[in-house]
């Protein structure tokens, strides 16, 4: 039986953050008038919310996927590779976004839970999520363990 699962997260600091500073650029703008600095600082913050505001993690016939926003940047994991996957916490120097730490990469919106994969070639990749044992469940099930 082919397991099913999706959630997708808001990273809600990561929106208030990011509608904080679209608010303070669109205020310098207005209040300072028209500045080419203040249009691109604007369209980045507007550029990241849309893109990175929420993950998305699928898993479908032994793939995973996870996807930030609307699914331009996105990392598919082959399950057939994943030797093992666990709850951890991470500490929040972390941060938020895709992130090299200690050991592999980390994918995150929001928070400190994740679920750590192990593949069989030793690397380590963290998977945020507000649901880590719902996630490291449907792992587990995929992967047969």
């Amino acid at each position: 039986m082919a397991t099913r699962y999706e959630h997708t997260q808001i990273g809600m600091v990561m929106v208030g953050l990011l509608a904080l500073g679209i608010f303070c650029a669109t205020f310098w703008m207005i209040y300072l008038g028209f500045s080419w600095t203040g249009l691109l600082v604007l369209v980045a913050l507007d550029v990241s919310l849309i893109l990175l505001s929420t993950l998305t993690v699928t898993i479908e016939n032994r793939i995973l996927v996870i996807s930030f926003g609307p699914g331009v940047i996105r990392k598919t994991f082959d399950l057939n590779q994943v030797r093992d996957c666990f709850v951890v916490s991470n500490p929040v120097h972390y941060g938020f976004g895709i992130r090299w730490m200690p050991g592999g990469w980390l994918y995150n919106v929001s928070g400190t839970h994740a679920v750590d994969l192990t593949m069989k070639t030793g690397k380590h990749y963290r998977i945020g999520t507000d649901t880590p044992e719902d996630l490291a469940q449907a792992i587990r099930q995929a992967i047969g363990a």
